[in-house]
């Protein structure tokens, strides 16, 4: 950046609204931000004229509520209330919990897919449980698998106080090697608690 530049970092919560500063201005062409919520963000230059850039949107994930939920594959997903695949329950979970999360799986379904790995911040309050409910046989999930030769039906990579109670991971028809894989050797030894029931 050329001698004399300022930068100013803006934000707005919708595109063509007022921007305002996010910090000082400086001028290093360097601004870290901690988002707490979906903005838009854009720089001003200024070296005797001001240029000011694209804006672009920064979407922030909320944190999933600890709670109640169901998986249910025949029901839409309809966040913080159903999700109709692991895949959705765990995405959903992305930027972590903040209590208790409990996911009650409808008996006698199939989940055919490659369930992305849990990684949750859950800990011996806020704990994380995949459980069977209703009558009927137990839930299955059906990994495709890929030409990997560690690939797993459920992959766990940090995170703690995890069950799974009643839910069944078919590897049989040889697509994936492992029902439940680590995926750092490191985290068997830090793992708290995992439970199968």
């Amino acid at each position: 950046m050329a001698q004399g530049n300022r930068i100013n970092g803006k934000s707005c919560p919708t595109l063509a609204g007022v921007y305002t500063n996010v910090g000082g201005s400086q001028s290093t062409s360097s601004l870290n931000v901690v988002a707490t919520s979906s903005l838009f963000y854009r720089c001003q230059v200024t070296c005797g004229s001001t240029a000011t850039s694209t804006s672009v949107s920064l979407t922030v994930n909320p944190i999933l509520p600890g709670g109640t939920y169901t998986i249910n594959n025949t029901l839409p997903t309809t966040p913080f209330v159903n999700y109709n695949s692991f895949t959705a329950a765990v995405n959903a979970m992305a930027c972590g919990i903040s209590g208790p999360v409990i996911f009650n799986v409808t008996a006698g379904q199939t989940f055919t897919e490659d369930v992305p790995a849990i990684v949750v911040n859950s800990t011996v309050t806020n704990t994380l449980k995949f459980r069977k409910s209703g009558a009927g046989a137990n839930p299955v999930i059906l990994p495709t698998g890929s030409a990997g030769t560690t690939d797993a039906g459920i992959a766990i990579s940090g995170t703690d106080y995890l069950t799974f109670d009643g839910i069944d991971i078919n590897i049989a028809t040889g697509r994936v090697q492992l029902n439940m894989g680590i995926l750092s050797p490191i985290m068997v030894e830090q793992m708290e608690q995992l439970t199968t029931q």
